[in-house]
């Protein structure tokens, strides 16, 4: 049986960058695999992505998406340190 990450809450506010636009969202949850955000983009299923966290690049892939938000996978798993920042609360206007 496969073991699932654990999932932390979150309200983390990131630009989620495609080849052709970016766009804002908000984390509401986060593991080490993947995340689940509010907002709209313009992104689809199998789509990759990109984000900075405190700087660093972070790659995932779009698993699903709907008009209020969607989930990604990341290609390589967050670090303790990437997965603690990403577990805060950071508003818009912090970007």
């Amino acid at each position: 049986m496969k073991v699932r990450d654990s999932r932390w809450p979150s309200s983390w506010a990131f630009e989620l960058h495609t080849r052709e636009e970016a766009f804002l969202a908000r984390v509401t949850n986060v593991s080490a695999s993947g995340l689940r955000f509010d907002g709209q983009v313009g992104a689809r299923p199998g789509q990759t992505v990109k984000f900075k966290v405190l700087g660093e690049v972070i790659t995932g892939r779009i698993i699903r998406v709907s008009l209020s938000g969607g989930a990604l996978a990341f290609r390589k798993k967050l670090d303790a340190r990437q997965l603690s920042i990403m577990r805060q609360v950071r508003a818009f206007h912090d970007l």
